[in-house]
């Protein structure tokens, strides 16, 4: 037994014995026939595939159209599911009233025919008797007696009246439901019929293509529309403003260099803005120069400061470019966000008059602040001679001054004239304080050119003088005037009788 399990182990120093089998033969591959009805799903699909392969351009196109023709009427269907429940949801005659028996006639729950009780001509005369009875002051034990009896009657036929209502809203509300359950079945299997058809109009990839690249199309051109209105928008308002800025704070900028003598002082305001430890002095040395060349009349004051240069008003324009919520900035914003080009020049011109006017605030302040050049000019000499005595051209001695003025508040108020405090800028070296001055100011309704009403400054007096310039013209609401004045008792006083006035011509 050991010798049969070991005789094909070959001995050692003897060659291996080669195994008889023959492995080298091929085998047949067995082929399994598909069943008739396997055959058959087999040539229905490849024929399909066939078919759809060969569809041509302008059929592709006629399935494209009937696609969308399929998907509107799908949205319409949905659309209308969507109302027929709304509709469902609706109580009917819910405002019918007891009383109105016009109405109550109409929808047929009073005078229903020659029999009915309710009769819409017998309750209207119940209620005429019934308010002449109330007229009567004393009533008799009779009178008395057959007024309790109307009311009696009334109150019962009001009962009735709410019982029929009730019972025919039950009435429509069932009938309703029915049909409204019966139409949404039948629009839900058409909703699920088209959308079949979809389904099978896009089962095709040469049509879902030709779909894409359309619904492409579409967007492109809806894109090319919103590009276009957002520029029509900003056009309107927004991109002259901004333009109308950036003029003015060139022709500052312009005279800003011609009078310092170097044309890169723009340039070196700009790297020196908000880091004048690195560039000490270089504000406060170009101011220097230009309150020099301002008392030497070398140049004017609305030269030099953009908002106080005739045009539209510049402070306010400002603060439209700037405001977010603006439907201009809003669109100049989503423009960005979409990597349009035109809006991101736009917004770096934007930035450039922002940063413009920051250089250009820093370097001469607000409209007072700049007015140091005239308060300098008579400081200069204190040595007691007759030059260092003078004031500075054109102003009378303090007390003098303070005389005028006195005067003219007193007579501005007179007129009407209401008290203001104005906010006055001093500088001392670089050191400025604001104080709060004593002023009067005059304002008087006016009629524009257009026949407009409009409120305009007929006079001030006192630190209002030189804060506010006569003749200026404001809406009624004063927005166009600035804070310290709208903030003023007497501001507020005349808009509150401006809106009674408003109020009672309704």
């Amino acid at each position: 037994m050991n010798e049969g399990i070991n005789s094909n182990i070959p001995k050692p120093n003897e060659p291996p014995v080669e195994n008889k089998q023959n492995n080298d033969v091929p085998q047949e591959e067995t082929f399994s026939f598909p069943s008739p009805e396997e055959m058959g799903d087999l040539l229905k699909e490849a024929d399909k595939m066939a078919t759809e392969a060969l569809v041509t351009e302008e059929e592709i196109g006629k399935r494209v159209n009937e696609r969308e023709k399929q998907v509107e009427q799908l949205r319409y269907l949905r659309a209308f599911e969507e109302y027929l429940k709304w509709l469902g949801q609706l109580s009917p005659m819910e405002n019918l009233n007891p009383g109105d028996y016009g109405a109550l006639a109409e929808e047929k729950i009073i005078d229903r025919d020659s029999k009915d009780p309710l009769q819409k001509r017998i309750l209207e005369n119940m209620d005429t008797v019934l308010y002449r009875f109330q007229s009567i002051k004393s009533l008799s034990p009779d009178e008395a007696q057959t007024l309790a009896k109307l009311f009696t009657i009334r109150e019962k036929f009001r009962e009735e009246i709410k019982r029929r209502i009730l019972e025919e809203q039950n009435r429509i509300s069932t009938r309703r439901g029915e049909i409204i359950e019966r139409t949404l079945a039948v629009y839900k299997r058409r909703t699920e019929e088209t959308e079949a058809t979809i389904r099978e109009i896009e089962a095709n990839p040469r049509v879902l293509g030709y779909i894409e690249a359309r619904e492409a199309e579409k967007r492109t051109a809806a894109a090319k529309v919103l590009k276009e209105g957002r520029l029509k928008l900003l056009q309107a308002k927004f991109i002259p403003d901004l333009k109308s800025v950036r003029s003015r704070q060139n022709r500052a900028f312009k005279k800003i260099k011609e009078v310092i003598d170097d044309q890169d002082i723009e340039t070196k305001l700009k790297s020196a803005l908000g880091e004048q430890g690195k560039t000490p002095g270089i504000f406060e040395e170009i101011r220097k120069k230009l309150a020099e060349a301002y008392r030497d009349k070398k140049i004017k004051e609305n030269e030099v400061a953009p908002w106080m240069m005739m045009g539209v008003h510049y402070g306010q324009t400002l603060s439209f470019l700037q405001d977010k919520k603006k439907p201009e900035r809003e669109a100049l914003d989503a423009g960005v966000k979409e990597e349009d080009e035109s809006m991101k020049k736009l917004l770096e011109e934007l930035g450039r008059a922002i940063t413009g006017q920051q250089i250009l605030r820093q370097l001469l302040g607000n409209g007072e602040e700049y007015m140091f050049a005239k308060k300098k000019s008579g400081e200069k000499k204190k040595d007691g001679s007759a030059a260092g005595a003078e004031k500075a051209p054109g102003r009378a001695p303090d007390s003098e001054k303070k005389g005028k003025v006195t005067e003219e508040i007193k007579s501005l108020i007179e007129k009407g004239g209401f008290e203001v405090n104005v906010p006055v800028v001093e500088r001392e070296g670089k050191k400025k304080t604001t104080r709060m001055m004593p002023g009067v100011v005059l304002i008087k309704m006016t009629t524009s050119k257009r026949g407009s009403e409009q409120l305009e400054v007929v006079g001030t007096a006192g630190a209002a003088t030189e804060a506010l310039k006569t003749n200026k013209i404001s809406v009624p609401n004063m927005s166009q005037f600035p804070e310290w004045l709208r903030k003023s008792a007497g501001a507020r006083a005349l808009l509150a009788e401006y809106l009674a006035n408003q109020a009672k011509r309704g």
